[in-house]
């Protein structure tokens, strides 16, 4: 473990997530992503944070939590801020944020699919 490791460098984005979110949805996202990532620092950058909290809202009670964190265990946090940067399916506002999370969650597989919401 390193000394940055478990701390969140964009706080004031996750202040704002808290309050527009609320404690349930914000503390189950931290928690899939302490459990993806193990802490480390690149899993706490804004577009990480905003993307798995947004996701855990939109699909809260119709995802399965050992998928995602199986799957976002997968794929470096810096390769979902890319995408999320990149914005390949030129989404407006949040959606962008959701975008790799929900492509990584569903991956190739038909079955058992989530349906784009956003």
């Amino acid at each position: 473990m390193q000394l940055s490791d478990y701390r969140i460098g964009c706080v004031g984005t996750a202040l704002k997530l808290y309050d527009q979110l609320g404690e349930e949805i914000y503390c189950e996202a931290l928690r899939h992503i302490v459990e993806a990532w193990e802490g480390k620092p690149d899993s706490f950058r804004a577009a990480v944070l905003r993307g798995v909290m947004y996701f855990v809202q939109l699909y809260h009670g119709q995802y399965s939590e050992e998928r995602l964190v199986r799957a976002l265990s997968g794929v470096h946090p810096m390769e979902l801020y890319r995408v999320s940067r990149d914005n390949p399916a030129k989404l407006p506002g949040w959606r962008r944020y959701v975008y790799p999370i929900y492509t990584t969650y569903n991956g190739k597989c038909r079955k058992d699919a989530l349906p784009m919401k956003f």
